[in-house]
């Protein structure tokens, strides 16, 4: 019991650093990236994937390191401190899991800050799992004669749900970074 409490309070403090991670993310992200209200302050020498470049930097709290297709739509991804945007999104998603199924006492504005940001890194899997989390969470708020019809209609959703993961995978699929990805992804499960 005791050996649980103290994983639980270890959990708890990484879902706190990753929470001033996307408040710290989101600013420069929003008011330097976006908005280009604020200027980098320097700029670091980057290496990933065989590219060598320079990244700017904000104070060395935030790295502009990756640029994406998003719905047709160019943008920069938020990746924080990280290499990609996908490590940064994994640990956005294991500190909202926390937030959602660990913690007893939930706090809306956390779980608002940590969803937001993964959005803003704008990766597939970020996608996928808010909208699991989300139907998830709709589903334990529903009574029970709601359950039941949301059963009988469970293959609509599975459907509906294959298509909205369907036209993800193609949007990703149609940017040569997306492809890569994609491929890359596909190796790695091959292997």
């Amino acid at each position: 019991r005791e050996s649980l409490k103290a994983a639980y309070s270890l959990l708890f403090k990484l879902s706190s650093v990753v929470l001033i991670l996307s408040v710290v993310s989101l600013f420069f992200w929003i008011f330097g990236t976006t908005l280009n209200i604020m200027q980098p302050t320097a700029t670091f020498p980057y290496e990933w994937d065989n590219v060598r470049d320079y990244i700017s930097t904000y104070y060395g709290l935030y790295f502009e390191t990756q640029h994406t297709q998003f719905l047709g739509v160019e943008l920069n991804r938020n990746s924080g401190i990280f290499c990609e945007a996908p490590m940064y999104n994994m640990i956005l998603c294991i500190a909202l899991s926390i937030e959602l199924y660990l913690r007893e006492e939930k706090s809306k504005l956390r779980i608002l800050i940590l969803s937001l940001t993964i959005i803003s890194t704008f990766t597939t899997t970020g996608q996928f799992f808010l909208i699991i989390n989300i139907f998830l969470l709709l589903y334990r708020g529903l009574n029970k004669y709601l359950k039941v019809i949301l059963f009988v209609m469970m293959p609509f959703v599975i459907v509906g749900f294959y298509m909205v993961v369907s036209l993800l995978l193609i949007d990703k699929k149609q940017t040569i970074e997306g492809e890569s990805s994609v491929n890359s992804r596909e190796k790695d499960i091959e292997l």
